[in-house]
């Protein structure tokens, strides 16, 4: 059987790493990451995640409430997942095999929650007696301060400023900016030569992301973390004889079984991270600048227009410069209709993996003219399915959430407006459905959820990919996964260790979607790694060879 896939991706405290040899390292991580009272810093980003984990809302984490991890809003339910994990079960165990060897990682500060949640596992593992013995032991704070000094300190990573330094002709960066994750904006196409310029002198570590690269090989003589149980990479070592440059669309054929059916040809569009601009301005200025360009009188009437500097409406031509216009993602669809191996084989079926950020960046109040944020969200998912309508059906989209799906990294992490619109866009529109008749536990409740319901808690579904028939005809199924709710939620990580062990009774393969390259590849529970055929990510705006196994991984 052969998939032929077309990808596109538009206070200081001094510790001594025991990860790093040299002098001790110094981190003041409000100097660094910025106010977390202040509205996109770092730390602001950083600090309300971790305070996700207060179950209970009584303004302080305590250690019952991060050893429970996202996701559980009772103390019964916590005290449930507690006692999995002390108890070693089946579940216990899936839902512990994360790890916190990774270096922090900028934009994702759901690693950094994971890295508590695992801590506190830890320790609560060491604990002599349960929770309903020892109450008082369980219900020690843990401060953010501490654990946000100890996740970087222990990689030797920080985020220190420059001094007077000019980059890209752009001027001294530190009078004009207070952090380095205003200096630093991964999604620009200009941020590697920033990043470049500052390296010799150290700076900006965290945010151009060169922590995390020494974490991914610092295990296994410099084998990469991600390569650890299925033999990939994340980049650097996959095939480029072609000459694919980064970004740029391109085929190629994959073996799935081993054996040729000409029945099971299909074509797959590969896609992620579109962010279309609901009111672009054509001159790339605008509201917000940097990565998006919105016109500031947007309003529900003028969406999807574009509009000159004047505030004239303007042709929305093709760009990709910063969230594009809509008009850049219509092409997108289209031109995968052009490509020869899909003109010239018109009863060829094809489907779409769309590996998650819908929405734009930036839809803060501030930013929208006063419209209402979960509004506007809901919109833009609607209006780009309708898109995606004009070429495949409801069984031929598989949809993924990212980290710009819904609230910005918190998607299902509560049952929030915008998650709960999100969901059922999707599921009005036939995307997710209960076809496979599987049922779901969910940690608060004491009911049965069908697949629709499951979905609507936590985001993650499974669906059967239509036209193959896979090894001995047992099918080939989609695992769509949040890697917004991390490797330690107990609903998620339930989930993926039943629904394996259903698909391996059927003899089926498995491939599995996550938004995010650094999570994506530890969600497969051990013991299941054969099944895999491909674990399919976006996220990081960079296009990667597909290759058969043992490299099964793509961003």
């Amino acid at each position: 059987m052969h998939l032929l896939w077309i990808l596109a991706v538009t206070g200081s405290i001094i510790r001594t790493s025991p990860h790093m040899a040299g002098p001790a390292f110094s981190f003041n991580w409000r100097d660094e990451l910025g106010d977390p009272t202040t509205s996109e810093t770092h730390a602001e980003e950083l600090f309300s995640h971790f305070y996700l984990l207060d179950h209970n809302s009584n303004g302080r984490i305590e250690l019952w409430e991060a050893a429970a991890g996202l996701g559980v809003i009772s103390r019964q339910a916590a005290i449930e997942v507690i006692e999995q994990v002390r108890g070693n079960s089946t579940v216990g165990r899936a839902i512990f095999a994360g790890s916190d060897d990774w270096g922090p990682a900028p934009n994702h500060p759901g690693l950094f929650v994971d890295c508590v949640v695992l801590k506190a596992r830890k320790e609560i593992r060491r604990l002599p007696h349960a929770m309903s013995v020892d109450a008082i032991a369980y219900e020690r704070e843990i401060h953010f301060e501490r654990e946000i000094t100890e996740y970087f300190t222990s990689h030797g990573c920080g985020d220190r400023m420059p001094g007077k330094m000019t980059i890209n002709s752009t001027g001294p960066v530190s009078s004009r900016r207070s952090t380095c994750g205003e200096i630093v904006d991964r999604e620009s196409p200009g941020y590697a030569k920033t990043c470049a310029a500052m390296a010799p002198g150290g700076f900006c570590r965290f945010s151009c992301g060169e922590c995390v690269e020494q974490a991914r090989t610092r295990r296994k003589g410099g084998k990469h973390l991600a390569s650890d149980r299925f033999g990939g990479t994340l980049h650097g070592t996959t095939d480029r004889s072609s000459k694919q440059t980064e970004g740029e669309s391109y085929v190629r054929t994959v073996e799935l079984s081993g054996h040729e059916e000409k029945e099971d040809q299909i074509t797959i569009l590969l896609t992620s991270d579109w962010h279309a601009e609901p009111w672009y301005q054509m001159d790339g200025h605008g509201l917000v600048g940097n990565a998006v360009t919105r016109y500031p009188k947007c309003t529900y009437e003028n969406e999807w227009n574009c509009f000159e500097t004047d505030g004239a409406k303007a042709a929305c031509k093709v760009t990709g410069r910063n969230d594009p216009p809509r008009a850049f993602i219509r092409s997108h669809l289209e031109g995968f209709l052009n490509l020869s191996v899909v003109r010239e084989n018109p009863n060829q079926k094809s489907v779409m993996f769309f590996i998650g950020d819908t929405q734009v960046h930036a839809l803060y109040d501030r930013f929208l003219n006063g419209l209402d944020p979960v509004a506007v969200k809901r919109d833009i998912l609607n209006e780009t399915l309708a898109d995606i309508f004009n070429y495949w059906n409801s069984s031929e989209i598989f949809y993924t959430a990212g980290n710009n799906d819904g609230p910005h990294n918190a998607i299902f992490v509560r049952q929030d407006p915008a998650s709960l619109n999100w969901a059922e866009l999707l599921v009005r529109h036939g995307i997710v459905t209960n076809s496979l008749n599987w049922t779901y536990s969910l940690i608060n409740s004491t009911e049965e959820h069908s697949q629709v319901g499951f979905f609507r808690h936590t985001g993650y579904y499974v669906k059967q990919v239509p036209y193959l028939s896979g090894p001995g005809g047992a099918g080939v199924f989609a695992i769509i996964t949040n890697t917004n709710l991390g490797l330690n939620h107990f609903d998620q990580q339930r989930a993926l260790l039943t629904d394996f062990q259903r698909l391996r009774d059927r003899g089926a393969v498995v491939y599995l979607f996550g938004h995010h390259p650094k999570v994506a590849p530890r969600m497969v529970p051990k013991g299941y790694e054969d099944m895999v055929r491909g674990i399919l990510s976006g996220h990081v705006h960079r296009a990667e060879t597909t290759t058969p196994p043992p490299q099964l991984f793509t961003q």
